[in-house]
């Protein structure tokens, strides 16, 4: 049994492996809004934590996708309320990575 075989990678490069996301609940802090992964990739570095005050614009999290790290800027300024990413953690596009309360509701985009 090669490595590839105990983790399933074989499964998963030949198309046969279950790519089903299981979510836990979400709690959200009251008045907090979601910020999330905007693209698939591994959480490289994570740049705030619960208690931080941030600025629209702040870096939160680099994402490693295909050997390139791309920032994840804050779309607004507020008070991090809870991270729900870890180092090293898969991400999909719309997963949620960090709760920011804000002083006033945003609408989300596309809405």
């Amino acid at each position: 049994c090669t490595a590839w075989e105990r983790v399933d990678e074989l499964a998963r490069a030949e198309g046969n492996a279950s790519t089903t996301l299981v979510r836990a609940p979400l709690e959200v802090p009251n008045g907090a809004e979601i910020i999330e992964a905007p693209l698939s990739g591994n959480v490289w570095r994570i740049y705030v934590r619960p208690g931080d005050r941030i600025e629209k614009g702040t870096v939160i999290a680099a994402i490693e996708a295909m050997k390139t790290e791309c920032s994840v800027p804050s779309p607004f300024s507020g008070l991090v309320r809870a991270v729900y990413i870890k180092e090293r953690q898969a991400v999909a596009p719309g997963m949620p990575m960090v709760a920011l309360e804000t002083a006033a509701p945003h609408a989300v985009a596309g809405s």
